[in-house]
């Protein structure tokens, strides 16, 4: 039978639980509105090499653009738990002859063993985190495409507020055609077009795959958020049951106490009447 004193315990452990996970909601919180903040930034960047990236093909068309061999799937999961099914989705929405390029160790480890995964890669925890990984993804999308060329390359990722999953094309890039200019004069370059071309291929990638790793990181800060807040409400649940019990107990031993005064004042009656 639970004692007063084990309540007692269950319920100081469950307060210093609920300071954690409020703490890590708070994190989380802060971590969202930075994203936010710079997904801002990022939109401006990407509508300029956009209208930069339609200036040059509607005068230059479309040179060395790469048609790209091997389909690869960028998969982003998580890098930390408490974001309930995250990871699950991810994978469930991988083709079964897809070759994986997986990023967040969750992720990376509930696809151990899986044939697709031709390479894993640590995610981001935060903002400042995004930079260095996507250094290493292009190291290892480099790796990847030694033997097959540039591969065809597609993204697939959680966006913060949507339910449905992400399926963003990244390689080739600009697929869509562009009608060139019947007249007018050409942007003015300091570098030869085909130079010109492959830089902004590289400037325009870096910015579409910054934009999938802040978005994917938004909306696991808001996974994360939503799911603590209800480990937080279950545990709010459980400490008012406990108290509630803890109360009951108190009131058991208090009538046992007066019982024992009873008991032991008629005994004492008892033993003066004789």
């Amino acid at each position: 039978m639970t004692t007063r004193r084990e309540l007692d315990t269950r319920l100081h452990t469950l307060g210093d639980l609920g300071e954690i996970l409020g703490s890590l909601k708070n994190l989380a919180l802060i971590e969202t509105r930075k994203l936010v903040r710079l997904q801002g930034y990022q939109t401006e960047m990407a509508a300029t090499i956009s209208r930069a990236a339609e200036d040059f093909r509607r005068y230059y068309g479309d040179m060395l653009l790469p048609a790209g061999s091997s389909p690869l799937v960028l998969a982003v999961g998580s890098e930390r738990g408490f974001v309930g099914d995250f990871n699950e989705r991810i994978i469930a929405a991988l083709s079964p002859n897809a070759a994986v390029l997986a990023v967040g160790q969750r992720l990376c480890r509930r696809m151990e063993g899986d044939p697709r995964l031709a390479d894993a890669l640590d995610g981001p925890l935060v903002a400042e985190e995004v930079e260095p990984v996507l250094s290493a993804l292009v190291k290892s999308l480099s790796r990847l495409s030694e033997h097959g060329g540039p591969p065809r390359l597609e993204a697939i990722h959680h966006t913060p507020g949507e339910t449905e999953l992400q399926h963003i094309p990244l390689l080739p890039p600009y697929r869509e055609t562009i009608p060139p200019s019947p007249d007018g004069n050409p942007p003015r370059l300091n570098l030869k077009p085909r130079v010109f071309l492959g830089e902004l291929l590289e400037h325009s990638l870096f910015a579409s795959l910054r934009a999938v790793f802040l978005s994917s990181l938004m909306a696991e800060n808001e996974r994360r958020s939503q799911h603590l807040e209800g480990a937080a409400r279950r545990l709010e649940e459980q400490k008012a049951a406990l108290a509630l019990r803890r109360k009951t107990l108190r009131q058991e031993e208090i009538t046992e106490e007066i019982e024992m005064i009873l008991l032991s004042e008629t005994t004492t009656g008892t033993h003066a009447e004789s």
